[in-house]
């Protein structure tokens, strides 16, 4: 069961650590391989996502960011930055 947790929770606050430093190293990546600004923007949200998504397909969980928009919003405006 997926307990949702407070918006200034410390929980939230590693999901945004993580989210921000999975998407720069999947920018990183794409970097390295000379990607256009799309590429960069796409490995970057796949990078921070992927891994929460198989987390919770594992698990049989909702996948979180169906829910809420600010991973992927989070991740591509990292990615770009």
């Amino acid at each position: 069961m997926l307990v949702p947790s407070p918006a200034g929770s410390p929980v939230t606050g590693l999901e945004v650590i993580g989210t921000i430093g999975f998407a720069v190293s999947g920018a990183m990546a794409a970097t390295r391989q000379r990607m256009d600004v799309f590429g960069v923007t796409v490995l970057g949200v796949l990078a921070a996502i992927g891994g929460g998504t198989l987390r919770d397909l594992l698990l049989s969980e909702p996948v979180s960011w169906l829910r809420h928009w600010w991973p992927i919003a989070l991740a591509a405006g990292t990615a770009v930055a």
